[in-house]
């Protein structure tokens, strides 16, 4: 019976403290004003934006940062912010048409009207699709392309003597390079993306300047992408916040 009391009188303290902890429990779970401000300054940091393309010990042209920034704000935009559960992008419950549509409600021309009347969040859709699918598979391929013709198709670089006296001059040596597609047989080919460039007939590879074409091809189809998916995102720049 005494430990019983005990127990009580022990619980009955606990229970005491109870609503004291409940509002420091309330306070750090709902980060009241100023522990609001706390928390961005420690975790959320919305005055930096996270470049996961770029190493944090590498150099970077600001012309590629400007890129990868605006990109990771669209995603972070998307991803974190969830604007589908807050704002009515499309169809009302009724199926009226009420989300925003590109070129039809702004002060300004739109600079690709063949979007104009187009839902804006699918243009947003479209350019984070792009951004998290396309674009990494297009690197991949270009950089895949690069190395196969490092490997295989340029030869070894040497120098040589020019013809003017004290200057060498550098020549890549094809000799050693494969000539017939057997040489291939027992080599770690990713013919899943080169047969993507050599237009149905792997003897391309042989063709003097073939790969080397359609590498820089590739290179400046993915710079283009590149440009109208950021002009595609600054034109939806108003329509992100939730």
């Amino acid at each position: 019976m005494a430990e019983r009391i005990a127990m009580d009188d022990l619980f009955g303290k606990v229970r005491w403290w109870e609503p004291i902890w409940w509002k420091i429990e309330n306070f750090f779970k709902n980060w009241v004003y100023p522990a609001y401000d706390l928390k961005n300054f420690l975790f959320r940091r919305y005055d930096l934006v996270r470049l996961h393309n770029i190493k944090r010990s590498q150099y970077s042209d600001v012309a590629e940062r400007m890129f990868e920034a605006n990109m990771e704000l669209l995603a972070f935009f998307v991803e974190k912010e969830k604007p589908e559960e807050h704002v009515c992008w499309y169809q009302d419950e009724n199926g009226n048409d009420v989300g925003h549509k590109y070129g039809e409600c702004d002060s300004f021309p739109p600079i690709y009207p063949e979007y104009k009347g187009k839902f804006v969040m699918d243009i947003i859709k479209e350019v984070y699709h792009w951004w998290k699918e396309d674009y990494p598979m297009l690197c991949k391929e270009y950089e895949y392309l690069l190395s196969f013709w490092c490997d295989y198709v340029a030869g070894k670089m040497k120098s040589k003597p020019a013809r003017e006296e004290g200057y060498n001059e550098i020549v890549f040596d094809t000799s050693e390079c494969p000539k017939t597609l057997e040489y291939f047989n027992d080599k770690n080919i990713k013919w899943e993306i080169l047969d993507k460039y050599l237009d149905g007939d792997r003897n391309n590879i042989f063709v003097n300047g073939f790969v080397n074409k359609k590498m820089h091809s590739l290179e400046t189809d993915i710079e283009l992408q590149k440009q109208k998916n950021l002009h595609l995102c600054i034109e939806v720049r108003q329509y992100l916040w939730t």
